[in-house]
């Protein structure tokens, strides 16, 4: 094992260029995957594990990848990559830690995801198409192109599931998937912020047909229940059809628990209408060998010993938890059935895992849902229903790597991807687990813009000094107590009848003192002195008389009664309104609006009981979020709203960049909180 050879990419690309690009590579060569610490990942050895025999990979070798029973003859050695500067030149290494330097690959820049010899490293064609057959468009092929292992799929499409309820639900099954802790070799990614269909009701219908035939309403031609039967399945054909199409030896399953779903054809080999639990039981006897069903419907059947490739598998009983007593974290019955399904999910997982042959293949897991919900309903629309949870496993997915905007479209082509499958020109979603997330900052401070603590006065302990001080027209001057709030001092800003008479609040910025032209982020400790009246500002910076004037607000009341909201508009963009996050008027709440100009806009809520709420809408449309009026804290922009907070307001603070889950976590601490000024 003279040269080894590593590449400053990610291991599916990696391997793209190496099939499509790099030929002249000699047997015994080691691939790392930089972006994972330095991880071996493969190793070209022949086809023949008993031959001896110099190849190349395009002569008779392959790529074999760690963890797989058929490299257990092989010792990986290894490696250790050193870009020498622009050129793109590669360093080998070989036995021990010898180093030797090699020639630079002929044609391409050898950089960080540029060309190499002409093949686009980073998702373009890989030249010569997929090695398994399937000529991806896009540059496809996930481990059917290349890798060692067998590529099955796996597609879990949940009903109505809230990913703030998922989130604090005790789901130990699909946790594992997320952090990568499932099986040795897989990671995960995921979204707690993705989008359904914006084109069509928050309802079953069209977003079912979007998780499987990766089209928007607009494209499928569903808008609701009532017209699955109707939509254009011929120009958008469901996914197990596409897969069938490809290869008609693979043996695919598609289970339901909701009859409509039959009108979307799929062209499976085995179909079938049942309960949650008995599909289960079906999938579970499906993936360890027994299941024999000849009765299955539409005319279909499954033969005992028959090996899955691709299944399909609908879950239907959060939503009718959702419906019976609430969308929500907060109801005991939504979690209770969260739980459920985690555990029937965990079902099927520990079938995966006991397959003699689990070594040998690449077990794409991906799970998603069509529509969240809020208070027991979920159609007509707002950030409660639109915002779904996305997660994909497998042992190709680079960890935690998510798109700025995950969306429901991205299902069939992540799939179609994975099982080396082209994906239609047609189709606007995008392949997911193919990149890393850049590293986290090393600070929550930076790109910090302003802190208020509260303690006692209005000063700011950024650094940039910028000072509070009580707004211009305010009527009864907000009060900085130097002690009993969330931590130590806080600021209270009282309701004294409503008005603009009557306005009380505090301006923190001047217009251009901070950047509003990218992302924002705003977090704050609020405490309700009661029922709001109106809907009154926190903390904001735009005219309030209409939600369609330039600037941003995070609110204090968006509902019927008390429910925290944002909204935000530009000059040349859309305006959009997160809506509602119901919340009690006593005990201090944790507030957190970010605005990614590049992403979604999420709203979070927590309370003192560790229960964190969220929502989000797509941001990319709405523009910068500057006006020419200041930011004052208990009223809008003008200073004269006519209905005025009551309440406490607590480390309050600006950052202009969109911060990420993890630092959102530490600064709730699970309801705990933790002072902006006490981590790092």
């Amino acid at each position: 094992m003279k040269s080894a050879v590593g590449f400053c990419t990610d291991n599916r690309n990696l391997r793209s260029i190496i099939n499509g690009q790099l030929s002249n590579l000699r047997s015994g060569t080691c691939i790392v995957d930089m972006a994972h610490d330095a991880q071996m990942v493969g190793l070209l050895v022949p086809r023949d594990p008993s031959s001896q025999q110099d190849c190349s990979m395009a002569d008779g070798c392959v790529l074999i990848e760690p963890m797989t029973s058929s490299t257990s003859s092989f010792a990986f050695a290894v490696a250790t990559l050193l870009l020498l500067g622009a050129t793109g030149s590669l360093l080998g290494c070989g036995d021990a830690n010898e180093l030797e330097p090699q020639a630079t690959a002929s044609g391409g820049d050898q950089g960080t995801g540029g060309d190499a010899t002409g093949g686009d490293a980073t998702g373009g064609d890989a030249a010569g198409g997929d090695a398994t057959g399937g000529d991806a468009t896009g540059g496809g092929g996930g481990t059917g192109g290349g890798g060692s292992f067998t590529p099955k799929s796996l597609l879990v499409a949940l009903d109505g599931v809230r990913p703030d309820a998922l989130g604090h639900a005790d789901t130990p099954n699909i946790d594992a998937l997320i952090d990568g802790s499932w099986q040795a070799g897989y990671r995960g990614t995921y979204s707690h912020v993705a989008q359904n269909l914006y084109d069509a009701d928050t309802v079953s219908g069209p977003n079912h047909c979007a998780i499987m035939t990766g089209a928007t309403g607009a494209q499928h031609g569903v808008s609701s229940n009532s017209d699955v039967g109707s939509g254009d399945f011929v120009s958008y054909p469901h996914y197990l059809q596409l897969l069938e199409q490809h290869d008609p030896t693979l043996s695919t399953a598609y289970l339901f628990t909701w009859g409509t779903d039959s009108l979307i054809p799929s062209g499976a080999d085995y179909i079938k209408d049942s309960d949650d639990q008995a599909n289960v039981a079906r999938i579970v006897a499906m993936i360890d060998g027994s299941l024999d069903d000849p009765q299955g419907d539409d005319g279909t059947s499954w033969t005992a010993g028959t090996d899955p490739d691709a299944i399909f598998m609908f879950f239907d009983d959060p939503d009718h938890a959702g419906h019976s007593y609430g969308f929500s974290l907060e109801v005991p019955e939504y979690i209770a059935a969260l739980e459920v399904l985690d555990t029937q999910l965990g079902q099927i997982l520990d079938a995966i895992a006991a397959r003699p042959s689990f070594e040998d293949e690449d077990w794409q897991i991906v799970i998603t849902s069509d529509h969240g919900g809020y208070e027991t309903g979920h159609g007509g629309g707002g950030a409660p229903k639109h915002t779904i949870p996305f997660l994909v496993s497998s042992r190709a997915a680079m960890q935690p790597a998510v798109a700025p905007v995950t969306e429901i479209i991205d299902a069939v082509p992540t799939v179609l991807d994975h099982m080396g499958v082209a994906i239609p020109s047609s189709l606007d979603g995008k392949v997911l687990a193919q990149s890393t997330a850049p590293a986290p900052p090393a600070s929550i401070h930076r790109q910090l813009a302003a802190y208020y603590r509260f303690d006692g006065d209005l000063s700011d302990a950024s650094g940039m000094a910028l000072h509070g001080d009580v707004g211009a027209q305010s009527d009864v001057t907000p009060v900085a107590q130097s002690s009993g709030g969330k931590f130590g001092g806080y600021l209270s800003i009282s309701d004294s009848g409503g008005g603009a008479s009557q306005a009380s609040y505090v301006t923190l910025l001047e217009p251009g003192e901070i950047d509003l032209t990218e992302s924002l982020t705003v977090t704050a400790w609020f405490r309700s002195h009661g029922l709001q009246s109106g809907d009154p500002v926190i903390v904001g910076n735009k005219d309030w008389v209409s939600g369609g004037n330039p600037g941003w607000l995070l609110l204090a009341n968006e509902g019927e009664d008390n429910s925290f909201g944002t909204n935000y508009a530009s000059t040349v963009g859309d305006r959009i309104d997160l809506e509602d996050i119901a919340y009690t008027d006593t005990g201090w709440w944790f507030l957190a609006a970010v605005f990614d100009a590049q992403g979604v806009a999420t709203l979070y809520a927590g309370n003192d009981a560790g229960q964190l709420h969220w929502i989000a809408l797509d941001a990319r449309d709405v523009g910068p979020l500057s006006s020419t009026m200041p930011i004052n804290v208990g009223q809008d922009g003008t200073g004269s709203y006519g209905h005025n907070l009551g309440g406490d307001v607590d480390d309050l603070a600006l950052w202009e960049r969109a911060l990420n889950p993890s630092e959102i976590s530490s600064l709730y601490a699970d309801g705990t909180g933790a002072e902006l000024a006490s981590l790092p």
